[in-house]
């Protein structure tokens, strides 16, 4: 390690004595890009992504010098966009990374990754130089309009004036302090873009300049080390008004119980949640019978512990998206190894693991009308936008249909902090603006109201000797037996769901111990569950989320499979080690192959070849794969895979061998392992799962590589990438960001190459034209040396 990099984090906190006179700058260009990144710095953004130019020279300049700043190069705008928006998502602290780039197409390069923070509510800041307004539609050189660029996609947009010593400097500062708020908003973060118009002197020359009016209203700020507009974001506190969880708050609060007779008295539950829409959906949530919960993409531990902590509390079934950080590299927790009959209807709240299904995608598999009837609940709560599943999709939306009057429509209630409308079927009975954690609080506060005396007599005459004692613990005793009586209703459909998701799961572990080469289902099987804790797993668009949300299972998987084996190793992040598994594949499709690379290391690539016959499916496994659907353009198809279920299986991956226990000491708790809200301790992911992501909010497949990389250098940890090789070739450049950054933790890549657009191949399309047109509008082969592009990494 070199010694710069070693003093670095020191420079950091002296950074008010090491940062030079704004008076002493050559030029006021420098002196008005120096405002800016010294004042992001201030709020907390000091990562700058930056590509290299001529008209953002000040800009680039002045975060390079910067002693807190953090760097990350590259020459494509387009791949440092995608880095700095995974950059944003993960950050902890929720602020973003600054992109700084030149003027001209350079500034549309970034409009992809634009969209995706956009569409996701990934805050993101955009510093783009431009030519001063006199220079615009003049025909100079590399000119365009680049002011509101990227249109409605922006929470925010300034073009700055140009830079001036008679200006006052304070402008470019207050800027932004406005630009971070926005990006940051709650509950709607998202990319802000500020274009920068600057005139010559460019580089850091000397230009005769007069500081005192540029200067003036700063003396105070030049003093401090606080920034110049404090933001005070209130956003995610406890709804005002509400009780807090915990008995003597709620026992204050003098709201006495609102079940009473087997009725519900609405007036309690009004005062209990202070919102007579919040009383219905208390009402709703804590007298089904059939509840389930859908949970689709969390950004953070916090919202998917609060999510299972709900499920136990209401004693509810939860299907799981793989975005849901919930499925990925979790484990059991203590004591919820009993079986699920003992755990589940005891009245006394669920084993959360247990409710929890991995193949409820599978359990679906079946006629509408017979079987979904079967399984359809009385209230369907979804937590979070974006279900992966098409078939999830299509059974909520059957549920909330109805069947005109023969079968009674389910409420769909939708969960999410932020106004967008994630409605696709126009069904929805209520959106609920609110966060998990919120969601949990009221239902904990109503529960414990119910079993409180709303008869001030018997709270007054419990102590008195006249016998009223009696009548206190009776109606206690009575209201337990009620919410005893919903819980173990609820807790009949679970354990109907939870029996039917691990008869799917041994199902899927039969037939896949029954193939002996390496397939895209097992990949994503054996990386799911042997992803170890304390890392982080981002996921490409196409097949491979698709998957990872069919197949991804509980830890401790252990089916003989040689081929995966190595590659669920070669994912384990070490820098030592640096492994290329590959199977040779064909254009049939009977073969997949998998190469693993780790941006941590210059060792040679291994290599491990594998093939077998090819043979028609069978049994179970063709029942699988066959029903393997996929959502683009709404159209679902079924092709089976060809498996040889009698070729000998080779090898054994050892359960639970990559995986590690963790625990948080000192985490601040509503429940078990539940962080309060306003605490920055993370969930323990042994509660939950290890973080998981993927560009969901426009769904492409571009700038995958670069946004892994991002998201790894945000998270602060390992992450493995999981990604197909048209997603692959499409953000080669990429490349260049795996091993940028200092100190950045590594990215395993694991590159599923199944030569060219596989997806397709689910869609009517194939059938409907010949094979040769087929090939060459949508399956587009490729003939690239993957295994070379990797090695070159």
């Amino acid at each position: 390690m070199q010694p710069c990099m070693q003093v670095r984090q020191f420079e950091g906190l002296l950074s008010p004595l090491l940062r030079p006179s704004l008076a002493t700058l050559p030029n006021c260009q420098a002196a008005w890009a120096a405002l800016a990144v010294e004042e992001l710095s201030r709020l907390g953004v000091s990562t700058f992504a930056v590509a290299p130019g001529s008209r953002s020279s000040p800009l680039a300049l002045a975060a390079a010098s910067h002693p807190r700043s953090q760097l990350t190069v590259a020459i494509d705008e387009r791949s440092l966009g995608f880095w700095a928006l995974g950059y944003s998502r993960a950050n902890p602290t929720g602020l973003p990374a600054a992109v700084i780039c030149s003027s001209g197409t350079a500034v549309a390069n970034l409009l992809p990754a634009v969209v995706e923070a956009s569409q996701s509510n990934i805050p993101l800041l955009l510093l783009t130089a431009d030519r001063p307004y006199e220079m615009r539609d003049t025909g100079a050189n590399q000119t365009i309009d680049q002011v509101k660029l990227f249109g409605g996609y922006c929470r925010w947009t300034s073009d700055i004036i140009p830079p001036s010593e008679q200006l006052p400097g304070r402008i470019v500062v207050s800027t932004v302090d406005t630009a971070v708020r926005y990006a940051t908003a709650s509950p709607a973060p998202g990319p802000v873009h500020l274009n920068f118009q600057f005139r010559d002197p460019l580089a850091p020359n000397a230009a005769p300049w007069q500081p005192d009016k540029f200067l003036q209203g700063l003396e105070g700020w030049q003093q401090s080390a606080e920034p110049y507009t404090a933001i005070l974001n209130l956003a995610g506190n406890p709804l005002p008004g509400l009780p807090t969880i915990g008995g003597a708050a709620a026992a204050a609060s003098g709201v006495g119980p609102w079940l009473d007779g087997g009725s519900s008295n609405s007036s309690s539950m009004v005062a209990a949640a202070g919102n007579p829409q919040l009383g219905q959906l208390l009402q709703l949530l804590l007298n089904a019978e059939r509840g389930l919960i859908v949970v689709g993409e969390q950004v953070d531990s916090g919202g998917a512990a609060a999510t299972m902590q709900l499920a136990a509390a209401l004693g509810w079934p939860v299907a799981a998206d793989v975005l849901s950080n919930l499925r990925v590299g979790g484990h059991q927790l203590p004591g919820a190894g009993a079986h699920l009959s003992s755990s589940i209807g005891s009245g006394n709240g669920s084993s959360v693991s247990q409710l929890l299904m991995h193949h409820f995608d599978h359990v679906l598999l079946g006629d509408q009308q017979s079987w979904w009837s079967k399984l359809q609940p009385d209230v369907v709560l979804q937590l979070g936008p974006r279900v992966t599943s098409k078939r999830v999709n299509q059974f909520m939306v059957w549920c909330a249909l109805g069947s005109n009057g023969s079968r009674p429509a389910t409420p769909w209630l939708f969960v999410s902090s932020g106004p967008e409308r994630h409605d696709a079927a126009h069904l929805l009975a209520c959106h609920i603006s609110m966060t998990p954690q919120q969601l949990l609080q009221l239902v904990l506060t109503a529960q414990m109201q119910q079993q409180q005396p709303c008869l001030s007599s018997l709270s007054d005459g419990s102590s008195n000797g006249n016998g009223s004692n009696h009548d206190y613990q009776w109606w206690q005793q009575r209201q337990q037996q009620r919410l005893a009586q919903f819980k173990s209703a609820n807790s009949i459909y679970a354990q109907l769901l939870c029996q039917l998701d691990a008869a799917a799961a041994a199902q899927i572990d039969a037939s896949l111990a029954n193939m002996a080469q390496l397939s895209e289902m097992a990949v994503a099987r054996v990386l799911s569950s042997q992803i170890p804790v304390g890392t982080g797993l981002f996921l490409g668009n196409s097949m491979p989320i698709r998957d990872m949300d069919m197949y991804s299972g509980p830890g401790g998987y252990s089916q003989p499979l040689a081929a995966v084996a190595v590659a669920a190793m070669a994912a384990v992040p070490d820098a030592a080690a640096y492994v290329t598994a590959a199977v040779d594949s064909s254009s049939s499709g009977s073969n997949t192959s998998a190469m693993v690379a780790s941006s941590s290391s210059n060792h040679a690539p291994g290599f491990v070849n594998s093939q077998s016959p090819a043979a028609q499916p069978s049994g179970a496994l063709g029942m699988i794969e066959g029903f393997r659907q996929v959502d683009e353009d709404g159209v679902g198809f079924s092709s089976p895979t060809t498996v040889n279920p009698d070729e000998r299986v080779i090898g054994s991956m050892p359960p639970g061998g990559l995986l590690s226990w963790r625990s948080n000491a000192g985490v601040s708790t509503l429940g078990p392992g539940l962080r309060c809200h306003n605490t920055a301790v993370a969930v323990p992911e042994t509660l939950v799962g290890v973080p998981v992501a993927a560009n969901r909010g426009a769904s492409g497949i571009d700038g995958v590589l670069s946004t892994a990389a991002g998201f790894a250098a945000g998270l602060r940890r390992p992450v493995t990438l999981v990604v197909g090789d048209l997603s692959f070739l499409h953000d080669v450049n990429g490349l260049s960001l795996l091993r940028g950054g200092e100190m950045s933790p590594p990215l395993t890549v694991v590159l599923i190459n199944n030569k060219g657009g596989g997806i397709f191949s689910f869609l009517p399309v194939a059938d409907s034209v010949g094979r040769e047109a087929f090939e060459r509008l949508w399956g587009t082969p490729q003939n690239v040396d993957l295994e070379g592009e990797l090695t070159l990494a």
